[in-house]
């Protein structure tokens, strides 16, 4: 018996939000690749790899990731959330760059950049690649594609993109063991799991509780995200040792 497709996604992203991050002096444990208008992200599930194209002139796979988990959220907390792991130095920068696609695409214009929704696809353990380490296009791309395309990786062209992602991140990043060694499995149907971090953690956990477990305040940003057990106490980044708690309570 044939096994199905393994899908995963290349998406159409941005040079200067790919090269914040290649010029970082350490490498990110997530990032947010923030739509400017949320229209939804379920083209893969969590653990399926994550590829980053850029565009003409280049035409080519400059890195990817695993896809951890999409929510839609106010562009303040997802920079409170991520910070510079949004792909700007700060948010002005971040608003600029909404309010400059928003008016490319004839989306409306908020008084308060604050104020804008972003769609937040949370990507966990990325790995971006120098130039000479691109990877060619995928060979069935088309001119017009506008967010991206969800591709099959245990077979064809996508099983090619994604051996050469996993040759480059072991020779880039050994230390980094981006779920590599899982990956290499592939051939029949197979995701990860990936490890969230806090960033992907505070907004699954304020989304997914909405109000302090203890006083029921669900004004933002006075609920903060909690864990369990600590995180320095092994406590994972998982929503199931998360709770939403008021700030002032979470520090007592």
């Amino acid at each position: 018996m044939r096994a199905g497709p393994t899908p995963g996604f290349i998406a159409n992203t941005d040079f200067g939000w790919f090269s914040h991050f290649l010029h970082r002096a350490e490498p990110p444990d997530e990032v947010d690749f923030w739509q400017p208008s949320p229209h939804g992200f379920k083209a893969i599930s969590p653990g399926a790899p994550f590829f980053f194209r850029l565009g003409a002139p280049h035409k080519a796979i400059a890195g990817f990731g695993f896809f951890a988990r999409y929510e839609r959220v106010p562009a303040w907390l997802a920079w409170e959330s991520f910070g510079d792991k949004n792909g700007t130095d700060t948010f002005a920068e971040m608003a600029a760059r909404i309010e400059a696609i928003r008016r490319r695409t004839g989306s409306a214009l908020l008084a308060r950049p604050q104020d804008y929704e972003v769609g937040c696809i949370m990507i966990s353990q990325p790995v971006f690649f120098p130039r000479d380490d691109w990877v060619a296009d995928h060979a069935e791309w088309r001119p017009r594609t506008q967010s991206g395309k969800t591709i099959d990786v245990a077979s064809g062209d996508g099983r090619r993109i994604l051996a050469e992602c996993l040759e480059r991140a072991a020779r880039l990043r050994p230390e980094a063991d981006p779920l590599a060694d899982e990956l290499r499995r592939y051939g029949a149907p197979h995701v990860v799991q990936p490890r969230l971090g806090q960033g992907t953690f505070r907004v699954a956990v304020t989304n997914a509780y909405g109000a302090c477990a203890v006083s029921g305040e669900y004004s933002l940003p006075a609920p903060e995200a909690a864990h369990v057990r600590p995180y320095a106490d092994g406590g994972a980044h998982a929503l199931p040792n998360g709770l939403l708690l008021r700030a002032d309570i979470h520090r007592l």
